[in-house]
């Protein structure tokens, strides 16, 4: 639980609370209490159940509402966690896959990694996208799904764009976009997500 919400002072024997840049929300005697900026992304994720114990949960989920801004949803849909294989062999993962809705046509593919050691994460984001880039390309029998939905493969012939995202600053380490929360932000919000699955205010899996 984040401690900036609340400072109390006492004076002339009564008790002032202090709220500084924080929302509380109380439910049956508990409180849990975030930052106020984390609040539009709180109300937007509240409702999807996400395990964010997982490493980099938090960063794909950002990452698809930053998508859905950019991308109209009357025209796009961005799907986030999906795996292809072959076979029963799961090879890797795409964090984030953003389709034209009329075509089917994936225009976009996003790996997102939120490391400490951004050089290090981008070395390695370049590799799957280069290795994701070559199996589309040459393996037969190649799947993706998200779950059970299962994507046709011709809906990749015309991917031009796989970017590597990251958090605020990326850019600077080979990145081609990077998210508008810096690592230390996004691990808050994290935590507030967490603490809102505890209270039972949120989705949780």
């Amino acid at each position: 639980m984040m401690q900036r919400e609340q400072g109390l002072v006492q004076r002339g024997g009564k008790v002032y609370a202090l709220f500084m840049l924080a929302l509380v929300s109380v439910w049956g005697g508990q409180a849990w209490a975030y930052s106020a900026w984390q609040d539009a992304y709180v109300n937007r994720l509240r409702n999807i159940s996400v395990n964010y114990q997982v490493d980099g949960a938090i960063c794909e989920q950002v990452a698809r509402l930053e998508l859905e801004a950019e991308y109209p949803r009357q025209q796009y849909k961005v799907d986030v966690n999906l795996a292809y294989g072959l076979g029963n062999q799961v090879l890797g993962e795409l964090d984030v896959v953003v389709s034209e809705k009329f075509s089917d046509a994936v225009i976009l593919v996003g790996e997102v990694k939120c490391w400490t050691e951004p050089g290090r994460a981008q070395a390695k984001g370049a590799a799957q996208r280069l290795r994701f880039m070559d199996h589309i390309q040459r393996t037969q029998g190649l799947w993706v799904r998200q779950d059970h939905r299962y994507f046709k493969m011709s809906r990749f012939s015309d991917l031009r764009d796989f970017v590597l995202i990251g958090p605020r600053g990326s850019r600077r380490h080979g990145f081609e976009r990077e998210l508008r929360l810096g690592l230390e932000d996004l691990m808050d919000l994290r935590r507030t997500m967490m603490d809102c699955q505890k209270a039972g205010e949120c989705a949780a899996p």
